[in-house]
């Protein structure tokens, strides 16, 4: 095995200097005895082994970092579309009443009446209150799950997601 030159050992002091004085410690110990060769080796794939954990671990870093924004990505995205939702219907906030005569709704409930399972999960996974419910003089005082299990606006796949949330909730 070559041993590397000091430029080389110099530059490794200052990016790696575990890995510098390994190499530092098998080149005095190749130096000073003959009798140490099988240890120089020894020292020499253990230098290397350390390089290849280290290359690993740099991988793996790298993988989560690439997991964590793309997790980062998703839940803007998720944001931005929950937003546009509340807009679209005149919501101010997830859970912020709109109040008209005599009456309030909820953005969930509203996604719930337009049979979106999609934005009934992406409301909860935003916060959304499922235990709120809807007042007024037509309004029956329903919460999400009640509406989508019965009666005009009853749903099984909004239904699935509102349970599927409730039981995710619970085991939490």
């Amino acid at each position: 095995m070559a041993f590397p030159r000091i430029e080389e050992v110099e530059a490794l002091k200052k990016s790696e200097p575990e890995l510098a004085q390994a190499h530092i410690y098998a080149q005095h110990v190749g130096r000073a005895s003959e009798l140490g060769g099988g240890l120089v080796e020894e020292i020499a794939e253990a230098v290397e082994e350390a390089q290849t954990l280290q290359a690993a671990e740099k991988a793996e870093a790298s993988a989560v970092e690439k997991a964590a924004q793309e997790a980062d990505k998703a839940v803007e995205e998720r944001h931005a579309e929950v937003a546009a939702f509340l807009k679209k219907h005149g919501f101010r906030s997830i859970n912020e009443a709109k109040r008209s005569f005599l009456s309030s709704s909820y953005a969930l409930h509203r996604a719930v009446k337009l049979g979106d399972a999609r934005m009934v999960e992406l409301l909860l996974l935003d916060g959304a209150l499922k235990e709120q419910k809807e007042s007024g003089l037509l309004s029956s005082g329903k919460t999400a799950m009640q509406l989508a299990k019965n009666g005009k606006y009853a749903n099984p796949a909004v239904l699935r997601v509102l349970s599927d949330m409730e039981n995710r909730s619970k085991g939490a």
